[in-house]
């Protein structure tokens, strides 16, 4: 089990293999994006294939994807642009549909859709933008997909779903489920388990029967940037070190870390960006070189390393 994080100096790092489960703390710089060290990766998307062949997207600040490959057998990575320029899209974020090995991500110039189907053997070389574009949006921040139907939440609160998209249907209705109106909507998880967003100012919904969005929790104590449902839990991360399970009761535990003590307390100035999982293995990524990892939320601490790489990791 291997792992694959951006910097904020435009590298793409690769943690050394941990067959045993263990914490690892060796993250080697694989390559730079072409506008490093101004222009980082703030989103990787990858499929390990069963032939070991690893393929996905970087999304970089500029709003620009690239491919990233590695063919079976191989221990190179390549890294090449798919879509660059002041004149082309604007993406924003990414999203994986594993029943059709394919990458959704959304474009805020042009508020379209784009897909990106994975191959073991080629790296991605174009997107395919769907014609229909969203409406009634100001700023989208995440993209996620359930069930072939994409979901974007934005700025101002809006959640908006598609109509279902599964074995290469075509995109042609957009309807709005939810609109705050003032909270930031930063990231949104769909699992088989539960379908959650989380926002600022401590914003967690759950989607229920019906397709309602409800708010179960708000808190001052931390911005929200990260959701994941790791086996029947469902996991939070944010500013502050914040990091807790949460239920669509609003009740949750905070992760605590191997020293005995939660995350916020160990790392209270850490900003906790992304979540990242592989089975019930759980990675966690943030300021300052920070990576937290449990090879089970539910009954081991969190392992951490933070300071080493003088870095920020997405």
């Amino acid at each position: 089990r291997q792992g694959l994080a951006g910097g904020d100096d435009g590298k793409i790092y690769f943690s050394n293999d941990m067959p045993s489960g263990t914490e690892t703390a060796v993250y080697f710089a694989i390559n730079d994006l072409p506008g490093a060290p101004t222009e980082t990766a703030v989103k990787i998307t990858v499929h390990r294939f069963a032939t070991g062949a690893i393929s996905g997207i970087i999304l970089s600040s500029e709003g620009d994807l690239y491919s990233i490959h590695r063919n079976a057998g191989s221990a190179t990575f390549a890294i090449a642009a798919v879509t660059t320029g002041v004149s082309g899209p604007e993406f924003v974020d990414l999203t994986f549909d594993l029943a059709d090995a394919r990458i959704y991500a959304y474009d805020n110039l042009q508020d379209k859709v784009h897909k990106m189907n994975l191959s073991a053997t080629t790296p991605v070389s174009a997107t395919s933008a769907y014609s229909t574009a969203a409406t009634g949006i100001v700023a989208i921040d995440a993209i996620a997909v359930s069930n072939g139907r994409i979901t974007i939440v934005g700025d101002y609160g809006e959640i908006t779903t598609t109509n279902s998209l599964s074995g290469g249907g075509s995109l042609s209705t957009w309807s709005q489920r939810k609109n705050l109106q003032a909270t930031p909507i930063n990231e949104i998880s769909y699992s088989a388990g539960a379908h959650m967003a989380v926002g600022e100012n401590g914003l967690v919904m759950y989607y229920g029967t019906g397709g309602i969005w409800t708010i179960k929790k708000r808190s001052t104590i931390a911005d929200l940037y990260a959701a994941k449902t790791v086996g029947s839990m469902e996991l939070v991360a944010g500013s502050n070190g914040y990091a807790q399970t949460m239920t669509t009761s609003a009740n949750g535990a905070p992760l605590m870390t191997v020293s005995g003590v939660p995350v916020s307390t160990l790392l209270p100035d850490v900003r906790l960006r992304a979540i990242a999982t592989d089975g019930n293995n759980t990675y966690i990524v943030g300021s300052n070189g920070t990576v937290l990892y449990s090879p089970n939320p539910a009954t081991t601490a969190f392992n951490s390393t933070s300071g080493t790489y003088q870095h920020d990791f997405y």
